[in-house]
């Protein structure tokens, strides 16, 4: 998920009154910038939020060592054999979740999806 400064749509609510100027806003465009994280929520529990580290690319490779060092590392390792073999991994079909690559990773760390 990727969180923006202006939104997605550059829209903000607010008032202007008469003869004040609108406020400056930075875009998109003029380097607003904003942050890439990932989350998840299983059961009662978020997961994460942890932050893409900036210039990351997230293809498949790069997405299954992302979870390595976030998901598997700082949660999952915690959790019990049960919940683990209860647990479900859902993605949205994102490039680099859907592959064959990440899903045959995911399947060979015991991730059912």
């Amino acid at each position: 998920m990727r969180v923006s400064l202006d939104g997605p749509d550059g829209w903000a609510p607010g008032w202007i009154g008469k003869g004040q100027r609108a406020p400056v806003r930075l875009r998109r465009q003029q380097g607003g910038g904003g942050v890439l994280v990932w989350a998840g929520i299983i059961k009662d529990e978020l997961v994460g939020p942890f932050r893409v580290e900036d210039g990351v690319k997230l293809n498949s490779q790069s997405y299954c060592q992302f979870l390595e060092d976030t998901f598997f590392k700082q949660w999952y390792r915690k959790k019990t054999a049960s919940f683990k073999k209860n647990m479900i991994f859902m993605q949205d079909n994102a490039p680099s979740h859907a592959s064959k690559y990440s899903t045959a990773w995911l399947a060979r760390k015991g991730i059912k999806e």
